[in-house]
């Protein structure tokens, strides 16, 4: 899905296919694919194009739910000025999978998320559901670009993926609204207020931690 600062986006906004990651250009190949075979030969298909998901049971820690895990465990070193994102409940943007099977028009694209969200408040609502202090110190966008190109150059010379990196962070700066009504309108979609699975994505990560430190205690 195409996005321009300043401008809200909808399903017809088509994305510029210059600089996007391989994993992008993945999704976004994925997506033409099935579309064009819903338009030539009919395939009874939908797209949904689901924005950052938070929520109960992220066990392969998802790069976005490292974030509510290192709140909760303390470990955040920063919080990250400059920087928003499109956020939905897990269990809303499923619901609104199943409503796009039932109620989808075919060879649609829906946008699926709840608000756009800084991600320094994100991290505050973790850690306050937590119990636990956010971090403390702030960086800005330049020193975040900083650390991003520290992080690919050790990549080029470790052969490893770094967590941060100048790619991830131009993914996050580029992050801008999006227009949900078309999924209200057409699938009945009605999401929940997104602090609430921040919140259970909160006390997920913290019955973990509860849970170590008594195997701990216990060995």
């Amino acid at each position: 899905m195409g996005r321009r600062r300043g401008r809200v986006a909808t399903e017809d906004d088509i994305i510029n296919p210059r600089g996007l990651t391989p994993y992008v250009q993945s999704r976004v190949q994925a997506e033409e694919l099935v579309l064009r075979y819903a338009a030539e030969k009919g395939l009874p298909a939908v797209a949904l194009c689901v924005s950052t998901t938070y929520g109960r049971g992220d066990w392969g820690r998802t790069p976005h739910g490292a974030f509510i895990a290192g709140a909760v465990y303390g470990k955040l070193p920063f919080s990250m000025d400059g920087i928003e994102l499109e956020v939905v409940g897990v269990e809303d943007a499923a619901r609104a999978l199943i409503l796009a099977a039932e109620r989808g028009r075919v060879g649609q694209r829906y946008l699926i998320s709840e608000r756009m969200m800084p991600l320094k408040q994100v991290v505050q609502i973790a850690a306050d559901e937590a119990g636990v202090p956010p971090p403390q110190r702030s960086i800005s966008v330049p020193v975040l670009y900083a650390l991003g190109a520290l992080g690919s150059l050790r990549a080029r010379l470790t052969g490893k993926d770094a967590e941060l990196s100048v790619t991830s962070v131009r993914m996050m700066r580029a992050e801008a609204p999006v227009d949900r009504s078309k999924a209200v309108r057409e699938l009945g979609w009605q999401p929940r207020p997104v602090e609430e699975a921040i919140r259970e994505a909160a006390r997920f990560w913290a019955e973990l931690r509860n849970a170590k430190g008594k195997s701990t205690t216990a060995g």
